[in-house]
């Protein structure tokens, strides 16, 4: 899994950086006039990708910032249309939040089907998530509660269509980052007017835990440890302590019972750091170590 840093890679970034503090394109060495530049940019024909870097640029950088927020987020919805996959498009474009412009295939599909030719899934998927991110980061960045809603009640619909899928058709990448994005939203610090916030993050914590559990069935083990630890973060921070508590012997039971299924294989995971003692405990008593492993580093998570 590689789960996309919204935090760190939304915003303006240098392709390339040296150790010795050399830079590419060294952001911060950008000329004042480059403002100007974009903004006339931005009044010809230009693709959707480009369109998005001037405006980000615009958006960190410009005296007037405030005025392109809103361009931004609605030119990061078409590239986030473009680049997810498939499967999401459906239930996506359906929203009743959605204008008719969005309905329709844009010149950014085009332009995506034309430029990521050879070009690996991933790579398109990384780039739809970093887009989706990009609308959740500035929407609250800027307080824009209106934004927050809709892109929240898009999350939380994809979110819903997955976890009524079967799991074979589910990407775990994309639902534990979006799960990730409506904590992102729904439990922020800055005081967003977000319409019934707790009935949806009630909502948000039945995704996590249907999704929890299909994962499991499908034996899709590492996408149940991110949910399971995504769970303890929205429990912790609604102070859910009895559910917390919960939550702890679910996952040592899961894990012990992944354990059981592992050694029926004589399958077994290493880790680097343990020397060679350990390592012969490790493979002769793996689900007894998860188990306590997994009760050492729980006990020490403090509501």
């Amino acid at each position: 899994y590689r789960i996309h840093d919204a935090k760190t890679d939304c915003g303006l970034k240098n392709e390339l950086e040296w150790n010795d503090g050399r830079k590419y394109p060294d952001i911060e060495s950008f000329e004042d006039e480059r403002i100007d530049f974009y903004k006339d940019c931005l009044k010809h024909p230009i693709s959707n990708d480009v369109k998005s870097i001037y405006l980000t640029y615009l958006v960190e950088k410009a005296p007037d910032r405030y005025s392109y927020v809103n361009d931004l987020i609605e030119v990061s919805y078409k590239l986030f249309e473009a680049y997810k996959p498939v499967t999401h498009r459906k239930s996506s474009l359906s929203n009743d939040d959605l204008n008719s412009e969005d309905k329709t295939p844009t010149s950014s599909q085009e332009d995506v089907a034309q430029n990521n030719a050879g070009i690996g899934q991933k790579f398109s998927e990384n780039k739809a998530i970093k887009q989706i991110s990009k609308i959740c980061i500035f929407a609250v960045r800027f307080s824009l509660s209106d934004q927050c809603e809709k892109v929240l009640k898009r999350l939380i619909n994809v979110l819903t269509d997955m976890k009524n899928t079967a799991s074979k058709h589910i990407e775990w990448l994309y639902a534990v980052q979006y799960i990730r994005l409506c904590r992102y939203i729904l439990l922020n610090k800055k005081k967003l007017n977000i319409t019934d916030a707790d009935s949806k993050r009630r909502d948000v914590i039945e995704i996590i835990k249907q999704l929890i559990t299909t994962s499991w069935d499908a034996h899709e083990y590492s996408s149940t440890e991110l949910l399971q630890n995504e769970l303890f973060y929205w429990y912790k921070a609604l102070q859910m302590s009895a559910e917390y508590s919960a939550l702890i012997v679910d996952q040592i039971q899961m894990l012990t019972e992944e354990g059981d299924e592992l050694l029926q294989k004589k399958e077994y995971f290493f880790d680097k750091k343990l020397d060679k003692q350990v390592k012969i405990l490790y493979n002769k008593n793996y689900k007894k170590v998860v188990a306590a492993n997994c009760v050492f580093s729980l006990s020490c998570r403090v509501i």
